[in-house]
């Protein structure tokens, strides 16, 4: 394959930041001993690969690609859902491409349930049940991945049945921020807007984003805030979606799930520098990324606003409830626990949790036996289920 164009490299960055590593490290938390090995076995470079991270030149031409995901991958880990997709325009007239994954009905098999079932024909029939749902928003640093990266794992969290709808939205450097929040914003008011006929409880919405996806949930939460959608008491869920303002009292998020959230393009906390170099998603490899969203020479200066990184953010009431998850040895860690700190003293909530010992999305490896890794898909699951759990009357 040719060398990509230079709009895909890593870029360099004068008047900036210095990309040196900080001398000496600074001392930093220690790795869990029962996963050590892992990263000892599976060795990350520090500087950040586009082309890795979108999986170019990583399987021999013709062989399939293990990090290509599609709605097929998701069916399958999930036979119980049924795929749907949908285009809406974007505010720059481009094309969105919108993932529905919903719920089946169990059909009824029993002698009862079929006479039930006949009987109930001749009876006015009840609405539809409409479900609660999540607005999810993946991840890959804002500069890779697709609507489906992360979906079936993220589907295993939430409580059954739910529906979930998943957005492709524009990435950088293609694309600079806030191309790709506005993309997600968008989609977030097409689905208030066709609620009642996508099943979906307008009054459970849950958006949902990880690591460069958490970067635009956050923002995504202000732009709702900031122009009256998604912060009614519930309803229909149904209106103009150029109507903006009126859909804000006709549904409402309940709930904002920012999973190791990359949120600051300053990349001057305390753990940006603790792990710049030697740890999964580097200090370095972020700020290169954040030069790739912002634009060369734009990353750390006065001009960049809260809807391009959400941690310049100054006024947070209004927001929804949010859980911030976050690892104890990773870059974002101390930005998450800020951004949970300015929720709380603005009289916001917020379940903040950070796990010790672990690195940017350790709660991938599922299944291990390590307490950590189980104790943190189980918070995770434990707040969706609140979150989409239906209000008594």
């Amino acid at each position: 394959m040719a060398d990509p164009p230079p709009s895909l490299t890593t870029p360099k960055t004068p008047n900036q930041q210095p990309l040196e590593t900080p001398q000496p490290l600074p001392p930093r938390p220690p790795i869990d001993p029962a996963l050590a090995p892992i990263l000892s076995a599976y060795p990350i470079p520090d500087e950040l690969n586009l082309n890795l991270m979108r999986g170019m030149n990583i399987v021999p031409e013709g062989e399939p690609n293990p990090f290509h995901y599609t709605a097929e991958t998701v069916l399958s880990a999930h036979p119980n859902y049924t795929h749907q997709e949908h285009t809406i325009p974007g505010i720059d007239n481009n094309a969105i491409i919108i993932s529905v994954f919903t719920p089946t009905t169990p059909t009824p098999t029993s002698e009862n349930e079929k006479n039930g079932k006949e009987e109930a024909l001749q009876q006015p029939q009840p609405q539809p049940r409409l479900h609660p749902t999540l607005y999810h928003i993946h991840g890959g640093a804002q500069i890779s991945g697709s609507r489906f990266s992360g979906v079936s794992e993220t589907l295993s969290l939430c409580p059954s049945p739910t529906i979930l709808l998943t957005i492709e939205y524009r990435l950088a450097p293609e694309t600079r921020a806030p191309g790709g929040a506005e993309d997600c914003f968008s989609g977030l008011v097409w689905l208030f807007a066709h609620a009642s006929a996508l099943g979906i409880d307008a009054s459970r919405v849950v958006v949902y984003g990880v690591s460069g996806g958490g970067a635009l949930a956050a923002v995504v939460a202000l732009m709702a805030r900031d122009r009256g959608v998604g912060v009614g008491v519930g309803g229909e869920g149904e209106g103009d979606v150029e109507g903006q303002g009126e859909l804000g009292g006709r549904g409402r998020i309940k709930g904002v799930m920012l999973h190791t959230p990359m949120l600051d393009d300053r990349c001057d906390s305390v753990s940006d520098n603790q792990f710049w170099r030697q740890s999964p998603w580097s200090g370095l490899a972020n700020s290169q990324a954040w030069d790739l969203v912002l634009g060369n020479g734009v990353r750390g200066s006065r001009g960049v606003t809260p809807y391009q990184a959400p941690a310049r953010e100054t006024v947070y009431e209004g927001l929804p409830p949010m859980y911030v998850d976050v690892a104890e040895c990773e870059v974002f860690r101390d930005t998450a626990v800020r951004w949970a700190g300015e929720l709380w003293r603005a009289g916001g909530t917020c379940e903040l949790h950070v796990w010790p010992g672990v690195w940017h999305i350790f709660d991938m490896m599922e299944g291990r036996d390590v307490p950590v890794v189980n104790m943190s898909v189980a918070a995770k699951k434990n707040w969706l289920g609140r979150m989409m759990k239906a209000e008594e009357m």
